[in-house]
């Protein structure tokens, strides 16, 4: 067995220390510059559900939010019957501008995209305004008047 004295074992020690701290603090390493997401006010939800789907525009005054848009699949399985409703806590005609981001059948957008173009994220969906998503979400963004 080797044996290090204690003044030793404190140098090395203190060098480990000297050379690792920058990194430790995040010093050496470049972090990604954070995304706040524009809409912490924007809440939504999707009324109704798949199979038989069956939503109307008045699920939505019912829970206190504006009807936005219907189809059969929402932000998951697609109706066999009816369709699925979009409700929004604020109204769509406070927005000049609403785009869907995203393209099936291989979807993979994410709020981030809305605000990278200065959008506020309104909700997940799956179809969207073309193809279905086979994985992954396509995002609702808009900009205010």
């Amino acid at each position: 067995m080797r044996y290090v004295d204690k003044k030793t074992a404190l140098i090395s020690l203190g060098l480990v220390f000297l050379f690792a701290a920058p990194f430790a603090w995040g010093q050496g390493a470049v972090e990604p510059e954070s995304k706040e997401l524009v809409t912490a006010t924007v809440k939504s939800k999707w009324v109704g559900t798949a199979p038989f789907c069956g939503a109307s525009a008045e699920g939505c005054s019912s829970i206190g939010y504006d009807f936005w848009l219907n189809n059969n699949f929402g932000d998951g399985a697609a109706c066999a019957t009816g369709h699925k409703v979009l409700c929004v806590s604020v109204p769509k005609s406070e927005f000049k501008r609403v785009l869907w981001f995203g393209t099936g059948p291989y979807c993979s957008a994410t709020p981030e995209d809305c605000t990278e173009d200065q959008m506020e994220f309104i909700a997940y969906g799956t179809a969207g305004d073309g193809p279905e998503c086979a994985s992954g979400k396509k995002v609702l963004c808009a900009v205010r008047k």
